[in-house]
């Protein structure tokens, strides 16, 4: 299904709103100025307000405000029996043409703000999916160099058959990883209209591939997944992009971990916020923990390198992205409060099915 952001569709209803507001208020002046005190007076000024909002908002389509307008204007007379064919009337035809004008140059402008807008955030979503490219494919390649260099050794020391044939598992899985990887990105990068398809999908099936996944894939360090999920399928409104979600939060935990056993806890609940039913994922590490000056920018695209922000950016970034796509939300807190380097709980909110 096409879902579109809540935030989106009230600005939507309070721009209508609005103008609305401004056009009951245009027609009442236009009813007292020129039915009831049959006076001259410059009154029309007041139609630019709803004619400027109706054009930068709707571009050409707005241009039907000033239309409206500039016919009341000119004709509104002629309804209560009044001669449209005075001097006072030609004044009003003046105003209307002008009126009309306006909406013209400010539709206008509002095309070409879009526009370069548009160009913008083109080359932005460019960099943000060769950084999306990038990051991944390390990742496929550093898995892929340990599993050969696991399997050279191995065939040294004359392990047998069935140890081998895990590590030309784990290679072959980094393989479809990468087809994957490649169809995600084809997949975020037809979301320029900031809209995507999504379905209902199980959660706890797709956090229990991320983790069988990551489990055969690292090698060098102790990993101890445990989940914690009131139903034994938890429905919500998101698709494959999921996984990769998983993936990237999971290896960050790994990643930033001094410890020789990894331990990460998945607690999922329900939870209700400002009347929407999410499902809440909280991933929870014993890692080297992020400082509060960088629990907020570890989500943006691009971050300072050093100890706890180092490779971080881009895969977290992805995170962002993904939830955005969702209309959910995600914020890291302390594990322990008040002592970040305990490790941290990443939330996430995804809307239930």
């Amino acid at each position: 299904m096409i879902i579109k952001t809540q935030f989106e569709k009230y600005l939507n209803k309070l721009k209508l709103v609005i103008l609305t507001f401004f056009l009951i208020i245009s027609s009442l002046l236009n009813y007292l100025f020129q039915v009831i005190h049959n006076t001259n007076v410059v009154f029309s000024h007041f139609f630019y307000i709803p004619t400027i909002l109706a054009c930068l908002w709707w571009k050409k389509k707005g241009l039907i405000v000033p239309i409206f307008l500039a016919i009341s204007l000119i004709f509104f007379p002629f309804l209560f029996g009044m001669d449209i064919l005075t001097l006072y009337n030609i004044d009003n035809l003046l105003r209307a043409l002008f009126l009309i004008i306006i909406g013209i140059i400010i539709s206008f402008l509002s095309e070409e703000i879009s526009k370069t807008e548009e160009l913008n955030k083109a080359y932005e979503d460019l960099i943000f999916y060769r950084d999306l490219l990038t990051h991944d494919i390390n990742n496929i390649i550093q898995h892929i160099k340990s599993a050969t260099e696991l399997y050279s050794l191995y065939r040294k020391n004359g392990k047998n058959a069935k140890d081998l044939d895990m590590l030309i598992d784990i290679i072959r899985d980094q393989g479809f990883r990468g087809m994957r990887l490649v169809s995600n990105a084809q997949q975020l990068a037809n979301l320029e209209d900031s809209e995507m398809y999504l379905e209902n999908v199980d959660v706890n099936r797709i956090l229990e591939e991320a983790i069988t996944f990551l489990q055969r894939s690292i090698l060098d360090r102790e990993l101890s997944i445990s989940i914690d999920t009131p139903d034994k399928k938890i429905w919500v409104i998101a698709n494959e992009l999921l996984l990769d979600m998983f993936e990237n939060i999971i290896i960050n935990s790994v990643k930033y971990n001094d410890n020789p056993n990894v331990e990460i806890n998945v607690n999922i609940s329900r939870k209700i916020s400002n009347g929407i039913n999410y499902i809440k994922i909280e991933i929870i590490d014993n890692g080297i923990g992020i400082p509060d000056e960088r629990k907020e920018i570890i989500f943006k695209r691009k971050l300072n390198k050093d100890k706890y922000s180092k490779g971080m950016g881009f895969g977290l970034s992805i995170v962002n992205k993904i939830i955005a796509k969702y209309n959910g939300k995600i914020w890291v807190e302390d594990k322990i409060s008040g002592d970040f380097s305990q490790g941290s709980k990443f939330n996430i909110l995804i809307p239930e099915a």
